[in-house]
C-alpha cells in the first residue's frame, strides 16, 4: 500500500475520540465521545440517513443515543475510524453484533459471527444460538446446531441449557440435533423448566416434542407438579405410546437415513455411504462379528425398512437378521432371514416402534462377505401386511414379477424372463412362453421371502401336460405344493400359505412327438 494511504488512514485514526474539529458529540450512558459528522456519515447508512432526513439530529451538536451499550459501541466507533478492532469477549462480539446489525455494517456483522465460531464451546453455545435466534442470522444458527449435535450428550447435562431461550429450545428439540438419550433430554427439559417458571405458558408445546418412549413412570412422577402437573405428563406419555405419534422431527414417507439426519455408520463402513450415495457397507462373516451397526442420532418412529444387497452376480445371495434399539443397550429383532436365501432389493417392515440404532448381521453369503449397495429407513403410512409372528410380507398382489426383482434361472426363452414381465397377451410365439426339455426344472427365484398361497400358471395351449411345483426358502428343503396331469392353459393353484423364496416347476408333456414343457405366464400372492 503506498505510503500516502497509510498517511491518509493514520490521519483519520488519529481524530478517534479527538476533539480537534469535532462537530458533534454522542452521549451513551451519560459518556461524551466526541465525533464528526462527515466521517459517521461515510462509514456507516445509519448515521448518514440520520444526518440527511431533517431529523434533530442533524442540526444538534449534541446527540443521545440510548439503549446502547458504552463498550459495545466503542469498538463499533474505533473501527468506523481506524477500520480495525479486537475483541476481547464473548460479550463484545454479542454487543458488536446487535449494533452492527442495526447499523446495517456487514464488515462488523461478518466479523462478529467469524469470532463467536471460532471460540464456540458448550460452555457459550446457548448464549450464542439465543443471540443467533434473536438476530435471524440464519447462518449462525445453522453452524451452532451442527455444534450441538457433536457435542449434545455434554450439552443436556451442561446448566447452560437452563440459560436457552423458548425459541431456542424448540428449536433444537424439532431440528434433529440432539444425539443424546431420551432420558437425558427429558431430565434436561425438565432442568430448563424449573429454571424459567415464567415460561410456563410454554411448557405443554415444548414437552410435546419429547420423546417419552423409553421415559418411565418413576422418572416423569420426579417432575415436581408446581412444575408441570403429573396427569399432563402422563397423558402425553400414554398417547405417545399408544398412538406412536411421530416426532415434529420427523416427516412421514420420508428416509431418515439422510445426511440431513446426521445418520453415522458405527461399524461396517464410513458414514459417507449415506452422503455421497457411494461405496458399500459390509462385514465379514465371521463370529462374533458384530455386523454393521447404524446410528440415526436421535431416535425416529420406524416401520420401514429398504436395502439391496450387492447383486452384482445373477445367483449371489445373502441371509441376515436386524434388529433395532433406542439405546444401543436392548434389541429387538424386527427381522429374522437368518434362514432365507435373498438377493437384490429387500423391502421390509416391522411393528412400528421407535429406533435410533440398527443392526444388520449377514449370516450366510456366496463368499463371505454381507455387502449392501443402499439403505433406507423411514416410517411408512402404507405399509405392507406382515405376518406378526414372522414379519414376512403377506402380498395382496402378484410378487413373481422382474418389476420386482424376481428372476428366472435355469430356463430358455427368447425373451429373458418372459414368463414374470406380466405380460401374456398378444406375443408374438418364439416371444411368448418359457421352456424347458420334459423332466428337467426351472426355478423362479423370489428376491425375499413372502408368505404364499395362491399360484397361477399359463401353460402354452398346444399342447397338454403334467407337472409338479415345490417351493423352498433355501434350494436345499423343497416342499411340493402341487402336482398335476393331462391339463392345459390356466392353472389355480392354492395351498397352505407358506413362506417362499424359490419356485421349481417341472412338467412333462403328454403329446406324442413333443419334448417340451411351455410356460407363458406365472404369478403368486396370497389369498387369505
Amino acid at each position: 500500500m503506498p505510503s500516502g494511504i497509510y498517511q491518509l488512514i493514520e490521519h483519520i485514526g488519529s481524530l478517534h475520540l479527538n476533539e480537534a474539529l469535532s462537530d458533534v458529540t454522542i452521549v451513551i450512558e451519560g459518556a461524551k465521545l466526541p465525533a464528526h459528522r462527515v466521517i459517521l456519515a461515510q462509514r456507516c447508512d445509519y448515521f448518514r440517513a440520520m444526518f440527511e432526513v431533517g431529523m434533530i439530529e442533524s442540526t444538534s451538536k449534541c446527540i443521545e443515543i440510548r439503549e446502547t451499550p458504552l463498550n459495545g459501541f466503542k469498538l463499533i466507533l474505533k473501527w468506523i475510524y481506524t477500520g480495525r478492532f479486537k475483541f476481547t469477549s464473548i460479550d463484545d462480539a454479542f454487543e458488536v453484533l446487535r449494533l452492527a446489525n442495526m447499523y446495517q455494517i456487514t464488515e462488523l456483522v461478518n466479523k462478529s459471527i467469524h469470532y463467536l465460531k471460532r471460540n464456540i464451546s458448550v460452555d457459550v453455545v446457548c448464549m450464542i444460538l439465543n443471540e443467533s435466534i434473536f438476530l435471524s442470522q440464519d447462518k449462525l444458527t445453522n453452524f451452532i446446531l451442527d455444534f450441538v449435535n457433536s457435542k449434545s450428550c455434554e450439552l443436556v447435562k451442561h446448566k447452560g441449557f437452563e440459560n436457552l431461550s423458548t425459541d431456542a429450545l424448540h428449536l433444537i428439540l424439532t431440528n434433529r440435533v440432539l444425539a443424546a438419550f431420551d432420558n437425558d433430554i427429558f431430565h434436561a427439559v425438565v432442568g430448563w423448566m424449573k429454571a424459567n417458571p415464567t415460561k410456563s405458558a410454554y411448557f405443554h408445546e415444548i414437552l410435546k416434542n419429547v420423546i417419552f418412549d423409553t421415559i418411565t413412570v418413576e422418572e416423569l412422577a420426579t417432575v415436581p407438579n408446581d412444575i408441570v402437573d403429573a396427569n399432563v405428563l402422563a397423558d402425553l406419555a400414554c398417547q405417545q405410546r399408544i398412538e406412536k405419534r411421530i416426532p415434529a422431527y420427523q416427516t412421514p414417507d420420508e428416509n431418515v437415513t439422510l445426511p440431513k439426519c446426521g445418520v453415522k455408520v458405527i461399524t461396517g463402513g464410513r458414514s459417507s455411504f449415506f452422503k455421497k450415495n457411494v461405496g458399500m457397507l459390509k462385514h465379514k462373516i465371521v463370529p462374533p462379528d458384530e455386523g454393521i451397526l447404524i446410528d440415526l442420532v436421535r431416535p425416529f418412529l420406524l416401520n420401514s425398512i429398504k436395502m439391496r444387497l450387492l447383486d452384482d452376480f445373477e445367483f449371489e445371495t445373502y441371509s441376515y437378521r436386524i434388529a433395532v434399539s433406542v439405546d444401543n443397550i436392548t434389541w429387538i429383532r424386527v427381522t429374522d432371514h437368518s434362514k432365507h436365501k435373498c438377493r437384490s432389493l429387500q423391502n421390509l417392515f416391522f411393528k412400528e416402534r421407535f429406533v435410533r440404532y440398527i443392526r444388520i448381521v449377514g449370516t450366510a453369503s456366496n463368499y463371505g462377505t454381507f455387502e449392501i449397495t443402499q439403505f433406507e429407513a423411514s416410517y411408512t403410512s402404507n405399509p405392507s401386511q406382515i405376518d406378526p409372528e414372522t414379519t414376512l410380507i403377506i402380498p395382496s398382489e402378484n410378487v413373481a414379477l422382474v418389476q420386482k426383482n424376481a428372476i428366472v434361472t435355469n430356463s430358455y426363452s427368447f425373451s429373458e424372463n418372459s414368463i414374470i414381465n406380466g405380460r401374456f397377451r398378444d406375443y408374438p410365439d418364439k416371444a411368448a412362453y418359457t421352456f424347458k426339455y420334459s423332466g428337467d426344472p426351472f426355478t423362479i427365484h423370489l428376491p425375499q421371502p413372502y408368505l404364499i398361497d395362491t399360484m397361477k400358471l399359463l401353460l402354452w395351449e398346444d399342447c397338454v401336460y403334467s407337472y409338479k411345483i415345490e417351493v423352498s426358502v433355501d434350494q436345499e428343503n423343497w416342499a411340493q405344493v402341487v402336482s398335476e396331469e393331462n391339463v392345459s392353459s390356466w392353472r389355480d393353484i392354492d395351498f397352505e400359505k407358506r413362506p417362499v423364496v424359490f419356485i421349481r416347476l417341472t412338467g412333462t408333456c403328454t403329446n406324442v412327438g413333443s419334448f417340451l414343457f411351455k410356460c407363458l405366464h406365472f404369478e403368486c400372492f396370497a389369498k387369505s
